[in-house]
């Protein structure tokens, strides 16, 4: 029975026999469930689904009405104007609200539930954004005045200009009366972003910004306003608050804020009854963001939306306690979740849109609509962990169906780690992997159907969303790991989920590519100027300098808590460590730039900058703007523009023979080989970090790799490699030639003499003749297995001689494993060497520099 249910609950991973490929189009050919009311009866769902209309060239709204008891089929109301947004039933239960667009912009209309025309509810001299349907009739409304006459002249003679600052047209609240008259119940002094009347109609609950702009809900108030009095209370503790609502007794006010008053912090549930002087926060203890509440029918308990990780929970807060109980725990994320019936309808996030309804604690899923095809070939959805120093992060992989990234649920693999069963991954050969950080960096990637991915799985790609540190869904603390740290620690997160699915054997880790949007743009960028082992990138809606981003963008101060407060107040030197931008003359990566030209969040002057900064040092680039496309893409035809986009640019630098061109071995490979004292570990690995850092500043005129052994005795091999005795010459007179890091390693130098035992140093030339198999990959490499011989026959790796009786077996590897079977084949004499990259000078570095050595040392090219 339990498999049935699984089988159920993972039904996107089961496909029709005939099921075709996923194709371009598909991109936009899903529709999506946009929003979800219940009747007041609770029998009945009506649901807002969006759908691309490609001959239009936009997305279309449709109404659908639903049993939510499954007892009728699903059914398409037509209704004129379509909807835009905010489906409400009237009271009665016999009408359905919502928001739709004529002359004088968005008004109120409502259908009836048997269909025909819908009737106009409102014809208000300006938009309404939002309404609530007030208990007696009549309507609470969200909106800003009807244009006066002054400033209808002014627009008509273009007499326009308007103070930065002061421009905005602040949306008030209205009673309006069955008759559609509107009275004010705001000044518009400051902005309405939500307002909930209560059960009763006495009352308003109002969250409130200065202005419309997204950077003042850095300054939200919530209040709660008497209609009869007039008078206005405060909410105590509830600065930043988001969400509201009224308990249905209408006794006390459930809302959602960061529980110490702070935009990175964790969105805490708190319960307020009027007159109290304090809120009580009751989800703290779950370490978990409140992403959605629902009061029960009772008023004795707020069932709330978490995240857990990658998937959503539903715990219940009951009113008189301080803390709460998991409720139920499905096995995919929650696009949609409200009461209905006796329970629950939802709607899964990891399959195309549909709705279900499902008991209190998640009990009898049931199917309720059919709103897309089953005949479309989708990738298998799943999580995986790995470790990433101290910790361990979460993905999401998006593979072929019946392929996994999984090790069976028994820790086979102690990298990588799978919630789902799989077919054995021998049976399949490594693909190319794209990493696809999320946006935020304050969010996370859940486990959610992605057209993108899947169109990119259909060109024969993985797709992995990491949750890198800084995401939400891990905890509070978790959260806050890239306070000062948006770039270092986060791709090392990305990169370390690469590494586990290379050591698994599903990821080539010559094939690894990257693309971001917003968040993920500016790692993107990040990524291109601090790593070379991306065949190629796209930044979409990126970042490249954090203080312009400070400066240009519709949300600012958010980002005070990560980076101590504004670029401009004694904080420019961090921001400008922050941003890709000034790494540009490091960038290697062909990278793609996609851009909405109307985006206030992340405005197209970013992608310029970044685009010019690598273009003017040589890096193949490319960039592309999209027409009246704001931060978040609206219009189908650009959507499936960018998938066709990010596809090219991938399949156009992935070559099944990625990194062959740096798999001849160098002519000459010089060792050194340290020693250390006892007790000496701590000492040394500081110090060597101050000489890579040294090297890192003034540009060491060569690379090399610090290899650390991993069992036994603690010792450091250096490795430089050389395309010819000239170029080793050359590098040799460049380090006479620099003064200054000759003067900076000085004092270094001495002090580590004091840590060793005798170093010994080895120049070693190849020997093709007695080479087999050698494949010189330091791009994807993360061991060297050292095999130190005097045989004079063949030997499987690259076969170095080092006169006068030496000669080492010297193989890069991916994976502990291949380094393993590699040492047992030539033991006793193998060691297993680990790169150590906070010690090593990766050729990125310094390229700039001395570029001439970049094209000829096999090293530099491929570290």
């Amino acid at each position: 029975m339990r498999r049935a249910l699984l089988a159920v609950l993972l039904g996107a991973a089961a496909l029709p026999a005939t099921a075709r490929p996923f194709r371009l189009e598909d991109v936009v050919a899903f529709r999506t469930v946009r929003e979800a009311a219940v009747s007041p009866d609770r029998k009945r769902v009506a649901l807002l689904v969006r759908e691309a209309d490609l001959a239009a060239g936009r997305f279309r709204n449709g109404l659908w009405l639903v049993a939510a008891d499954g007892s009728a089929p699903a059914r398409r109301i037509e209704a004129s104007p379509v909807p835009e947004s905010s489906l409400r039933w009237s009271p009665d239960g016999a009408r359905i609200g919502y928001l739709g667009r004529r002359a004088l912009g968005s008004q109120v209309f409502a259908v009836s539930i048997r269909g025909g025309p819908a009737l106009a509810v409102t014809s208000h001299g300006a938009s309404v954004a939002a309404f609530e349907w007030g208990p007696r009739g009549g309507l609470l409304a969200v909106g800003p005045a009807p244009t006066g006459e002054e400033q209808r002249r002014r627009e008509k003679t273009r007499d326009d200009a308007s103070v930065v600052g002061r421009h905005w047209r602040n949306h008030r609240a209205w009673l309006v009366s069955r008759a559609g008259a509107f009275s004010p119940l705001t000044d518009g002094t400051r902005h309405v972003q939500r307002a909930a009347l209560s059960p009763d109609g006495s009352k308003v609950a109002l969250i409130t910004t200065p202005d419309p702009e997204a950077d003042s809900s850095q300054e939200a108030r919530l209040q709660v306003l008497e209609l009869g009095s007039g008078k206005t209370q405060e909410v105590p503790g509830s600065s930043l608050a988001s969400d509201v609502e009224w308990a249905p007794d209408g006794r006390a006010l459930a809302f959602v804020r960061p529980f110490d008053g702070r935009e990175i912090s964790r969105a805490d549930l708190f319960l307020w009854t009027p007159g109290d002087a304090a809120a009580r926060n009751v989800s703290s203890a779950l370490d978990r963001d409140v992403e959605a509440l629902r009061w029960s029918p009772d008023a004795a308990a707020v069932d709330a939306q978490l995240p857990e990780g990658a998937r959503s929970t539903v715990a219940r807060f009951l009113v008189g306690a301080g803390s709460g109980e998991t409720l139920w725990k499905p096995a995919h994320g929650l696009a949609l979740l409200d009461r209905a019936g006796p329970g629950w309808v939802y709607v899964p996030s990891d399959r195309p849109h549909e709705l279900w309804s499902a008991g209190p604690q998640g009990q009898s899923p049931r199917r309720l609509t059919r709103l897309n095809p089953d005949d479309i070939e989708l990738p298998r959805v799943e999580l995986v962990r790995w470790r990433s120093g101290e910790r361990e992060v979460e993905g999401v992989l998006f593979a072929p169906a019946g392929e996994s990234g999984g090790s069976g649920g028994t820790g086979e693999s102690p990298q990588l780690n799978s919630e789902r069963g799989f077919i054995p991954r021998e049976r399949y050969d490594p693909r190319p992997l794209v990493l696809h950080p999320h946006g935020g960096p304050r969010d996370h990637a859940g486990d959610d159907f992605d057209p993108l991915a899947a169109y990119l799985v259909a060109q024969g790609f993985l797709v992995l969303k990491p949750n890198f540190r800084g995401s939400t869904g891990y905890g509070d603390a978790f959260t806050r790991g890239n306070v000062e740290d948006w770039g270092v620690g986060p791709l090392a997160d990305v990169m370390s989920g690469a590494d586990a699915l290379i050591a698994r054997g599903l990821a080539d880790p010559n094939r690894l590519f990257l693309y971001g949007w917003s968040y993920g743009g500016y790692l993107a960028n990040w990524a291109v100027t601090h790593t070379d082992r991306l065949r190629a990138a796209v930044s979409g809606a990126g970042v490249a300098d954090l203080r312009m981003q400070y400066s240009i963008s519709d949300a600012r101060r958010w980002r005070f808590d990560y980076f101590r407060g504004s670029p401009f107040a004694g904080h420019e030197e961090l921001y400008a460590r922050q941003s890709p931008v000034t790494y540009a003359r490091q960038a290697r990566v062909p990278t793609l730039f996609l851009h909405g030209e109307k985006d206030e969040r992340c405005p197209p002057s970013q992608g310029f900058m970044m685009y010019r900064a690598l273009r003017d040092n040589g890096v193949e680039t490319e960039m592309v703007l999209y027409p009246r496309e704001p931060h978040v893409f609206v219009e189908p035809q650009h959507l499936i523009d960018r998938a066709r986009r990010v596809g090219e640019w991938f399949r156009a630098h992935d070559r099944q023979d990625a990194g062959r061109e740096d798999s001849n071995p160098p002519a000459i490979v010089q060792l050194h080989h340290e020693r250390l004292k006892p007790g000496a570990e701590a000492a040394y690995s500081k110090n060597e970090e101050g000489i890579a850092g040294v090297c890192a500043r003034f540009k060491c005129p060569n690379p090399y790799l610090a290899l650390e052994s991993v069992a036994g005795p603690k010792e450091v091999w250096w490795l430089n490699a050389f395309a010819s005795e000239a170029d080793r010459d050359r590098v040799g007179r460049a380090y006479e030639q620099n003064v200054e890091v000759t003067a900076a390693l000085r004092d270094l130098a001495e002090r580590k003499k004091q840590l060793l035992y005798e170093p010994e140093d080895f120049v070693a030339t190849y020997l093709r003749d007695l080479s087999h198999e050698c494949s010189w990959r330091i791009a994807g490499a993360r061991f060297f297995v050292v095999t130190v011989t005097n045989a004079e026959r063949k030997a499987d790796g690259c076969v170095f001689d080092a006169p006068p009786a030496t000669r080492f077996v010297i193989a890069p590897v991916a994976t502990r494993a291949e380094a393993d079977r590699r040492a047992a084949a030539a033991a006793p004499h193998a060691k297993i060497l680990a790169i150590r990259p906070a010690w090593s000078l990766p050729a990125a570095a310094w390229i700039a520099a001395d570029p001439d050595f970049w094209r000829t040392s096999p090293a530099a090219r491929t570290h």
